[in-house]
């Protein structure tokens, strides 16, 4: 452990380290929104921009294309698009993903529907960018205030 005690010589190290502690937390919660928003983007643009290798059936006289298993799913209604959101709690977490009833079961599949996963292709996809923003957004952070 490390420890600090007032004297003369280190007012100035507590005081700096303590500012580093707050430029840090907030360079950590810009970087979650960041990563937030990208993801639930991605996710939307995959529904919306995916070939698909599905069956194609009509709907109302017009051709739709569905998604094969193992596909993000195709876009029909544009609600579980729409539905892509994120949330940041407090410098440490970010969740994303659909607030779409139908979302997990495409996302897991069900007995009668095989998955179509979109958010794990999303995460995985972003997890080494999301390690480089969380550097760089802390670090600017840092760099800026100092």
């Amino acid at each position: 452990m490390l420890s600090f005690s007032a004297g003369p010589g280190n007012k100035s190290t507590i005081k700096t380290l303590t500012e580093l502690e707050t430029y840090t937390t907030r360079g950590l919660r810009s970087a979650l929104f960041d990563i937030g928003f990208k993801n639930a983007r991605d996710a939307g643009d995959l529904i919306n921009n995916e070939s698909r290798s599905g069956r194609v059936y009509f709907v109302k006289g017009t051709p739709h294309q569905s998604s094969a298993p193992g596909e993000a799913p195709a876009n029909m209604s544009g609600r579980l698009k729409k539905s892509m959101n994120y949330l940041v709690r407090g410098y440490h977490e970010v969740e994303f993903g659909s607030t779409a009833r139908h979302a997990l079961w495409l996302e897991e599949g069900t007995k009668l529907i095989q998955p179509r996963p979109f958010l794990i292709k999303v995460a995985t996809f972003r997890q080494t960018e999301a390690i480089s923003t969380i550097e760089k957004m802390v670090h600017d952070e840092i760099k800026r205030r100092r």
